[in-house]
């Protein structure tokens, strides 16, 4: 086995964390009232929460991604704006943020979209 594919099998990596498993996934779902995008699913299955240009949160993340899961994100997220959001976001969690502190958002038949308080409305893709 190689250094890389132990580096990610034991989360050692700065960039990645430990691989996400189906027991944390359905936790995330059954609290957030959510299924989870495929794609995203696949991704944190190998990397855990993980930088690739953009953060991206799971539930062990890299170190330089700090400790909050995408479940914490989307809770903080509901607080603070699932009222002025409104309802066609209901169904969506938060992996990340953009890097000016929009939430970035995925829902199970939609991939990454990012997403200013300003214009709840119009969906940017990332």
């Amino acid at each position: 086995m190689d250094m890389i594919a132990l580096d990610i099998m034991t989360g050692d990596g700065d960039l990645y964390g430990l691989p996400a498993n189906d027991s944390e996934i359905e936790s995330a779902e059954q609290t957030l009232g959510v299924k989870l995008n495929a794609d995203y699913i696949q991704f944190i299955k190998a990397f855990g929460g993980a930088f690739g240009g953009i953060e991206t949160h799971a539930f062990n993340n890299g170190s330089l991604i700090g400790n909050a899961t995408a479940t914490e994100l989307t809770e903080r997220f509901r607080d603070a704006y699932l009222d002025s959001a409104g309802e066609q976001r209901r169904g969506a969690y938060v992996i990340s943020d953009d890097g000016a502190g929009n939430p970035v958002l995925m829902t199970a038949e939609r991939g990454p979209s990012s997403v200013s308080p300003q214009d709840w409305k119009n969906r940017v893709v990332v």
